[in-house]
């Protein structure tokens, strides 16, 4: 499926070259205007066509700067053009053009789709020209060889328009109505995401053309309530009625991507604790193992302190031995002499002291 449809031309003769003036455009019910180019110059009388002398003639298409015009998208319209003086030169009669084209075929970009195309295909917003709010983020995904785009019209009330080309952004909606602006460099691929935070009046018709075949693919998810903001004002243009397009429910791939992105830094996160912990518990087993642990067992394996006494040397010592009366509760004292060794003393009081030897 791809757009298509023929090109026509409306003459009209004028009285003068600083008037402003219309021309009347038509196209059938199931066709929307694409103005190409307007011109106006020198002409014939009895044609109203431009005479071939280009130097006596100027023509306003498509191009990086834009044309405004106030048909596109409609079925039926008069183009508006205001015509300046052309210097040096002695117009007798003067005519004015509009070439424009009935497109047929045009797709809705919040209907998900996989399609291939030739040549040329254009995609709108939902109820274009006469756009309608939905709660979505439509992503259209447009891949071929050089492939060309254009804004043919561009008039957001209020939500988003991102256009990149081959992974860089190409074009992203600015606080000005755009018409007929072609965007810089070919590309392999274009993807376009559009969201309007289900607002009405954020019309888009955007054309995509290539000398080959291309593949289309539309999808989107619906988007969280947390994730839209509004972007740009506009005042609303009036335009014709057109039957509204229905589509399903999308979101867009840049939400799924960056919640991907924030599981992805919990996870990270979590796993950096757990290590910090188990390198810190690391570190306490080496320094209790390599130097509190020795350190301990040094101190328990010291000798003993004490009084040694030589052998063969008498020591005699006042010490208390329990000596119990036939009653069992006197206690006398003994001076006692010993001529063992070696062995340490021990005074001990209380009322009920020993010797230890």
């Amino acid at each position: 499926m791809s757009a298509y449809g023929d090109t026509r031309t409306r003459n009209r003769c004028i009285e003068g070259l600083s008037k402003v003036f219309t021309v009347q455009l038509h196209c059938s019910v199931d066709e929307r205007i694409h103005v190409e180019y307007e011109a106006y110059g020198d002409g014939d009388a009895v044609t109203c066509r431009l005479a071939s002398a280009e130097s006596c003639s100027k023509k306003l298409a498509s191009s990086r700067h834009g044309l405004v015009v106030n048909c596109n998208g409609k079925q039926s319209c008069r183009e508006t053009m205001q015509v300046q003086t052309i210097n040096n030169c002695n117009i007798t009669a003067a005519a004015a053009e509009v070439n424009y084209n009935c497109i047929k075929g045009s797709m809705n970009m919040c209907s998900p789709v996989t399609t291939t195309v030739n040549r040329s295909v254009y995609l709108h917003s939902p109820g274009f020209p006469d756009s309608v709010g939905v709660n979505r983020s439509c992503v259209a995904r447009v891949t071929g060889q050089n492939i060309e785009a254009a804004l043919v019209e561009q008039r957001m009330r209020s939500g988003t328009l991102d256009i990149s080309r081959d992974g860089r952004q190409l074009w992203t909606n600015v606080n000005v109505n755009q018409y007929n602006k072609v965007l810089p460099d070919l590309a392999a691929e274009i993807v376009i995401v559009y969201d309007n935070h289900d607002q009405d009046g954020s019309n888009v018709w955007i054309r995509v053309a290539d000398s080959g075949q291309m593949n289309v693919k539309i999808s989107g998810e619906i988007l969280d309530s947390s994730s839209t903001s509004t972007s740009t004002q506009q005042p609303p243009r009036s335009q014709s009625t057109s039957s509204p397009s229905t589509s399903d429910t999308p979101r867009t791939e840049t939400a799924a991507h960056s919640t991907s992105i924030g599981n992805i830094w919990d996870i990270v996160i979590a796993l950096s604790v757990v290590c910090g912990i188990l390198v810190l518990i690391n570190v306490v087993l080496v320094i209790y193992f390599m130097l509190v642990k020795p350190f301990r067992k040094k101190n328990n394996t010291s000798p003993k302190t004490g009084t040694p006494v030589g052998h063969g040397e008498t020591n005699v010592y006042y010490g208390i031995q329990r000596n119990t009366s036939d009653s069992g509760d006197e206690h006398n004292y003994v001076h006692i002499t010993s001529s063992e060794g070696p062995f340490y003393a021990n005074f001990v009081s209380g009322d009920d002291p020993y010797v230890n030897t």
